[in-house]
């Protein structure tokens, strides 16, 4: 989506550096609600997402739009579940095959240039969410980052910071429980990733 930086001040006081997004709406995305080949998934109320077992509670469905839908519920639609199915199951197949199979289900600009992002702006809560994983025909993901709160080792309430001398893929590895689980699985679907490609994305 578009956005650009801006400088708050409200009263005077300096509140700080953001950025100013269009909305989240399907034409920004050119997503059309009646295609089934248009998927987009984003956070769900909880904040944190598996990438490897799909749990509904972790995601909204944006696009399509679905009969008998409600947001974190069952995909109760076949064609759109078994593409969802699809991914998830290769994110949860092992790195040899991860490595094996990536462009049958990413771009190696989108999820390269998505693993560069992260690390240049610290991008701590872009590993397990922040971001739309968005389809156009229903075999090919893209990471489209979104809500970028927490950068640049911001809390995402703007109250303090936070160490970024660590790698951002390593950040979360001993803060346990689900927040944990979904960090990793995201986490270690980038470090895959930069691991097999480690000499393209360097250069």
């Amino acid at each position: 989506v578009q956005g650009f930086p801006c400088v708050m001040y409200i009263n005077g006081e300096f509140y700080g550096i953001g950025c100013f997004n269009i909305g989240k709406k399907r034409d920004n995305y050119n997503l059309k609600k009646s295609n089934k080949n248009h998927i987009q998934l984003e956070d769900g109320s909880d904040g944190q997402r598996n990438l490897i077992t799909w749990k509904s509670t972790d995601w909204n469905v944006r696009n399509p739009e679905m009969s008998n839908y409600i947001e974190e519920g069952e995909i109760l639609d076949v064609d759109v579940k078994t593409k969802v199915d699809r991914l998830f199951a290769y994110h949860g197949s092992g790195k040899t095959n991860m490595i094996a199979n990536f462009e049958q289900y990413y771009t190696k600009k989108n999820i390269f240039d998505k693993i560069i992002f992260s690390q240049a702006i610290y991008d701590l809560d872009g590993i397990a969410k922040n971001y739309m994983l968005t389809t156009w025909n229903g075999n090919i993901w893209y990471h489209l980052p979104y809500d970028l709160d927490s950068t640049f080792g911001m809390n995402y309430n703007g109250l303090s910071y936070l160490p970024t001398t660590k790698d951002v893929f390593t950040h979360y590895e001993s803060v346990g429980g689900e927040e944990q689980t979904a960090f990793l699985s995201g986490a270690n679907f980038y470090k895959a990733i930069l691991e097999g490609y480690k000499s393209e994305i360097n250069a």
